[in-house]
């Protein structure tokens, strides 16, 4: 009898040496068929990291923190995407002098393949949000937030507008996907830092 995946099964009361081979090749294409759609997943999620400790920096280059905001090891497949989110509250004790950016390795994020990509200043030394948004991170001045637990957006709404994830291509490899920071002057310090990285086309 023919089954509608495309292999024969026995016939009731088949006597086995004739049902036992039919049974072998349905058990075979069945795991075949099971490890091709396994294997045709739309992509891989990456363990987040969440560091709530706040730490600081003095360089003056792109540095991570002392525990790196960063995501080792996500594969890039040909033609694929890497949907990247970020979210912390950050602080610098000269105005205007910090900034944030996303890396793959030792490569800043760009825009239109030139200008690299990184937080505006912000003015002021109190408490402000970093978060992604569709052209990678921004800052902006809030005065300070405390992340709800049970649904905070990713990112700020200014006048401006800004949320949600940046959507990221780049050539087949490995990558370390991580946040780095900088100052001009002084120092600037980040707490409860989340960093997400999910690829599609896996």
């Amino acid at each position: 009898m023919a089954s509608e995946l495309g292999f024969s099964l026995p016939e009731l009361g088949s006597p086995n040496s004739s049902a036992d081979p039919l049974i072998r090749t349905a058990l075979s294409e069945i795991k075949t068929s099971h490890n091709e759609f396994v294997g045709q997943r739309p992509g891989k999620w990456y363990t987040p990291t969440a560091i709530a400790a706040e730490q600081s920096t003095p360089s003056a280059t792109f540095t991570t923190l002392s525990t790196p905001d960063e995501i080792t090891g996500v594969v890039m497949p040909a033609n694929g995407i890497m949907m990247i989110g970020y979210w912390a509250l950050a602080k610098q004790t000269v105005s205007t002098a910090a900034r944030a950016a996303i890396f793959l390795g030792a490569n800043q994020l760009k825009e239109s393949g030139v200008n690299v990509q990184e937080t505006s200043p912000v003015s002021g030394t109190s408490e402000y949000v970093v978060g992604s948004y569709s052209s990678g991170l921004q800052a902006v001045s809030t005065g300070g937030v405390t992340p709800a637990t049970t649904g905070q957006v990713l990112g700020v709404a200014p006048a401006s507008g800004f949320s949600g994830l940046v959507a990221v291509f780049a050539a087949a490899g490995t990558y370390n996907v991580s946040v780095k920071w900088k100052v001009s002057s002084g120092s600037v310090s980040a707490k409860e830092r989340k960093l997400w990285v999910y690829v599609l086309g896996v």
